[in-house]
């Protein structure tokens, strides 16, 4: 038995955007449904420089009712607002069959991030988050006035220790994230500081705070930075996303010491202020010993042995330490009279903390003395710029004295040497030859052990050898050359298991930087939804993305959530990252 069909209904667009009011904070949804047809390319949005625009997928649907066949196809955008104001968003353009379809305006409204309603707010204790001991006796750290901040339940913060440094003086960005309540998927994005060099000292802190009598977990991060340019730079802001608990008229649901894990979550993008920093140049003239050195420095010096014997060895030790940037550290040339100075590669030892970054480096010379006597080692001197006085200043090592003696000379043996009474004969021998053998059997010639037929042997074969050698490392080099992505992806996976297999070191960075490295992107830039994304783009088996996007959550919420780690996390994260290396991803 056949069903007729009727003919299909006529072809609209339509535009609806959720919610119609939000804030700086939220993040809205922009769904395009037409009606009519399942074919067609995707509809054109209109220039909506008020909002970041990301699409998030496509649904269709098709219905038939007595006869009547309804089709649907649903385009999703995510709005994220970059700027207050009422916004009129254009019709958006479809294109089918050398038609043009277009839908009605919507007008949205975003104004200021908005306090949450008081009853929304958790009653109970916090657990220790990620893991992270609490220090309880924390400092209290420079916080947002309270007039920005009263009935929040989060914000974050960026800030700079000194907003006016001189070129290459060491200086300290700090975020803060500030919550009384538990957050889940949270993505944080720190700006690139493409006008300075950056270190990381402090990855991640936690800990307790109490601020107008409510008590906050705050997280901290802390990067040092060294200015590369004079003038005025600009450090852009920082986004923090994160997804936290839709308000509930009971408080104890929102708890995050009693509250439950199937909570609806709404998206939030918590951005600070960019940051306008003016650097300062260093005066001139410099002084003749600066070599870029910034901050406050010591230098000292030590001699292994100051009594040696000529041409024996003594070694000179010169160590500068301090706060600033002590890599950049080298000894003005010197000159030693009376000695032959061998140099040694420095070493570099800097401790992290949240004062910045701490070092020092040790320099060595091994001295050789060439006379004997007693011979000086001039001082030392290094001219540094400290910013907290704003002038130049130098350091400089006493003076050492060495006392030299003479080498101990070899003696010389008698005009005659004494022989075997049993032999009939001596060896005439002069004095300037030494040192004198008293038995001639040191005369005898012996057969050697290798023939000279096995060394001529053996010296011919090696150029063929290093021809080969050199052939087989230029056919490497041009395989990475023809296939450097194959290459990129198996150092990634190395470079993967050597950090993992360290201490102290984050899932969550270690697998950013993974999937970086395989696609030549910058690591810490990447968040959950593009790694996935990109993964179910390359036809990833099923199974394996779930689990992988399982577990990327579980590391974003012990990293963010308040949620301790277990030791079975880390393991997971080998297993899938191995998983994937062998169905080659």
């Amino acid at each position: 038995m056949a069903i007729g069909l009727s003919a299909p209904a006529q072809i609209s667009v339509s535009a609806r955007i959720e919610p119609e009011q939000a804030t700086l904070e939220d993040e809205l949804t922009l769904t395009v449904s037409i009606k009519g047809s399942m074919k067609g390319s995707e509809p054109v949005l209109p220039n909506m420089p008020a909002f970041k625009v990301i699409a998030s997928g496509t649904s269709s649907s098709l219905q038939i009712i007595n006869g009547d066949v309804e089709s649907r196809k649903e385009y999703s955008y995510v709005l994220i607002p970059q700027e207050e104001g009422t916004f009129t968003i254009d019709p958006i353009t479809l294109f089918l069959d050398g038609r043009e379809y277009k839908s009605e305006p919507v007008t949205v409204t975003i104004g200021k991030a908005l306090s949450q309603s008081p009853s929304a707010r958790p009653t109970g204790p916090l657990l220790p988050p990620s893991g992270f001991p609490l220090d309880q006796n924390e400092p209290q750290a420079p916080s947002p006035p309270f007039v920005e901040r009263k009935g929040k339940d989060y914000w974050i913060t960026a800030s700079v220790s000194k907003k006016n440094p001189y070129i290459n003086e060491q200086i300290l960005y700090t975020f803060r994230f500030y919550t009384r309540v538990r957050v889940r998927e949270a993505t944080l994005t720190i700006p690139e500081f493409k006008d300075f060099w950056s270190e990381e000292v402090v990855p991640e802190k936690k800990y307790y705070r109490e601020i107008e009598g409510d008590r906050f977990v705050v997280s901290e991060k802390v990067i040092a930075l060294y200015p590369l340019k004079t003038g005025e730079v600009t450090i852009p802001e920082t986004v923090l996303k994160i997804e936290v608990p839709e308000g509930m008229d009971n408080p104890f649901f929102n708890d995050p010491f009693f509250g439950f894990g199937s909570l609806k979550t709404r998206p939030k993008n918590l951005k600070s202020d960019s940051l306008v920093l003016t650097i300062l140049p260093l005066p001139d003239p410099p002084p003749q010993n600066f070599a870029n050195l910034v901050g406050q420095f010591q230098m000292k010096s030590a001699l292994s042995s100051r009594q040696v014997k000529e041409g024996e060895t003594t070694t000179l030790t010169v160590e500068i330490s301090g706060r600033g940037n002590i890599k950049d550290a080298v000894l003005p040339p010197v000159s030693l009279d009376g000695f032959k100075v061998y140099d040694d590669k420095p070493v570099t030892e800097t401790v992290r903390s949240e004062e910045g970054i701490l070092g020092k480096k040790i320099f060595k010379k091994a001295l050789v003395p060439l006379t004997s006597g007693e011979l000086v080692l001039p001082p030392l001197s290094l001219d540094y710029f400290n910013p907290m006085t704003g002038k130049f200043e130098s350091l400089q090592t006493e003076p050492v004295t060495v006392s030299v003696a003479p080498s101990d000379g070899e003696q010389l043996n008698d005009a005659f040497s004494q022989v075997p009474q049993n032999r009939d004969w001596h060896l005439p021998v002069h004095e300037e030859i030494a040192t004198i053998h008293t038995h001639p059997s040191v005369l005898m010639v012996r057969e050697p052990i290798i023939s000279s037929r096995l060394v001529l042997v053996f010296l011919f074969g090696i150029p063929p050898l290093v021809y080969l050698a050199n052939l087989l490392v230029g056919l490497i080099r041009l395989r990475r050359l023809q296939n450097p992505q194959a290459y990129r992806k198996k150092r990634a996976f190395r470079i993967f298991l050597k950090n993992m297999s360290r201490e102290g070191v984050h899932d969550l960075e270690q697998i950013r930087d993974y999937f970086g490295a395989k696609w030549g992107l910058r690591g810490s830039g990447l968040t959950t939804a593009e790694v996935i994304d990109r993964l179910e783009a390359s036809g990833m088996d099923r199974n394996l993305l779930n689990d992988l996007r399982s577990h990327l959550h579980a590391l974003e919420r012990s990293s963010y959530g308040g949620e301790i780690s277990t030791p079975s996390l880390r393991s997971k994260t080998v297993e899938l990252i191995q998983k994937m290396e062998r169905k080659k991803v």
